[in-house]
């Protein structure tokens, strides 16, 4: 009797674990939405992966060669 309520208690946990683990797919919300267009507007991009446009050497006028 106990082995079988120890089964039943373990898969139990299990399903329960399995369902909390879970990834949510839901919609964004509306105030989630403004907040990533002010974050997009308030940080400005040093690098755009393929030149040095706007970067310059310390204490230098440009950028070093």
């Amino acid at each position: 009797m106990k082995t079988k309520s120890l089964l039943f208690l373990l898969s139990f946990v299990f399903v329960l674990f399995m369902v909390s683990c879970k990834s949510s797919t839901t919609d964004k919300t509306a105030e989630e939405a403004v907040e990533e267009e002010v974050v997009e507007e308030v940080w400005t991009s040093l690098f755009d992966g393929e030149t040095s446009t706007g970067w310059r050497g310390y204490n230098q006028e440009s950028f070093p060669e």
